[in-house]
């Protein structure tokens, strides 16, 4: 096979970039820089840089494309057209026009870019489905989404209707490629079942994740740790990561752990994630020195956290795969999840993770905040279980989520892909 050209197309305007989409990306640079047979090329498509700009390094090229004429009185739909077009234009001069090049997009809503990219190259067009809108706006409810496509037009609210047509985007979208990675079963089901799309274009790959993990440190290092923190010997400490947004379910963690304190006074929260803070603080009754809001963290100072804490919880109310998950399992952390999504694929409960059912509250899903209770004051009441939950949750990870499974998977697929 000849030498492959693979390009990524980032937008840097986009918060899913820093968080799951980005820390996917940094595994496809380390899993191309173990390859000689591959060219990576990151394309970062509203960069804040002030130009054009070309960055080559050993492992890979970066191009930077800077966003322009934000202060036009111009509907924005309109203003991206044009600017796609600019962008396509400058990169017909630097992409090559074979059949050995892969254009790999990480985001459903870009039709018109992955469109011109078709008509213009002769490459291969792959797509990785991370989220879908829809699923943010119905916090994951398919029941609800498939009433909706099912309802007579005269029947739907504005609300539905738009929905319809983030569905039909979605659709669009992956018809134009010729290739579609779902990081989760669930997704997949979504693109087979609802979309109509041919199953021999569509595969699962989980995501995996560089092992960061060593041994386990001694109970002298993490009182070191601890005290870095002016966390007390005796606290016990719940941890939550990832963004402050509605749909991961920070409202029902923070309800469950004032109902936690009641038995377990010792517990602290600490919640590490960007977004908007004042969301959540009316939430907080009486127990505001009991809870931590870190803000976003870098990658080194939350692994202080997963080494130190004592339970991790992912409890979205959806949740398309669930990295920080297996981030905590491959910490060893005794983790408790929501069964819903990815985190549903992921966890089996009571081997290697705890789960938390999804219900139904005024017609919205909703997680079972008295579960939830109940499964920390198990694992706090359960060291020795609690335990074995982490050494299972970091041998799935092993087995299951290490970068060497994801590598394995996407390489072989990129070979397949420019076989055909």
């Amino acid at each position: 096979m000849d030498k492959m050209n693979l390009y990524i197309f980032i937008q840097d305007n986009y918060r899913a970039t820093s968080y799951g989409i980005g820390t996917y990306i940094e595994q496809i640079i380390h899993l191309t820089n173990c390859s000689k047979n591959i060219d990576l090329t990151l394309i970062h498509f509203h960069s804040k840089e002030k130009e054009l700009k070309i960055e080559n390094a050993d492992e890979y090229t970066q191009i930077f494309i800077p966003d322009y004429c934000k202060q036009q009185k111009i509907r924005s739909d309109i203003l991206e057209k044009r600017y796609i077009k600019t962008a396509v234009s400058y990169l017909r001069g630097i992409i090559p026009n074979d059949p050995n090049v892969i254009f790999h997009f990480q985001y459903l809503d870009q039709y018109e870019l992955i469109k011109l990219i078709k008509k213009v190259f002769r490459g291969n067009i792959v797509i990785t489905v991370h989220s879908t809108d829809w699923s943010f706006n119905l916090l994951g409810d398919k029941k609800q989404l498939n009433n909706i496509l099912h309802q007579p037009a005269e029947q739907l609210s504005s609300m539905d209707k738009l929905l319809m047509g983030l569905v039909e985007r979605d659709k669009k979208t992956i018809q134009l490629c010729d290739q579609v990675i779902c990081i989760a079963r669930h997704s997949y089901d979504y693109i087979i079942n609802t979309l109509k799309i041919e199953e021999n274009k569509v595969c699962v790959i989980s995501n995996g994740m560089k092992d960061a993990y060593h041994h386990s440190i001694s109970n002298e290092k993490k009182e070191l740790l601890r005290n870095k923190f002016w966390l007390s010997k005796s606290q016990k400490i719940i941890l939550f990561a990832g963004r402050l947004d509605e749909v991961k379910g920070i409202a029902y963690l923070i309800k469950a752990f004032e109902k936690l304190l009641i038995t377990h006074p010792e517990v602290h929260l600490v919640i590490v994630g960007n977004g908007n803070f004042n969301n959540w603080f009316p939430l907080i009754n009486n127990c505001w020195t009991k809870i931590t809001f870190t803000g976003k963290l870098k990658r080194k100072q939350l692994y202080n956290w997963y080494k130190i804490a004592d339970i991790g919880v992912c409890c979205p109310v959806h949740e398309e795969f669930g990295l920080v998950a297996i981030e905590m399992m491959m910490h060893k952390l005794p983790l408790i999840v929501t069964n819903t999504g990815g985190l549903e694929e992921i966890v089996d409960d009571k081997i290697d993770g705890l789960k938390v059912p999804i219900k139904k509250i005024n017609n919205k899903p909703a997680v079972d905040t008295d579960i939830l209770v109940k499964q920390m004051q198990f694992l706090l009441e359960s060291p020795e279980f609690a335990f074995q939950l982490g050494i299972n949750a970091r041998k799935k990870f092993l087995e299951k989520y290490q970068l060497s499974c994801f590598k394995y998977n996407m390489l072989n697929l990129y070979s397949q892909i420019l076989l055909k």
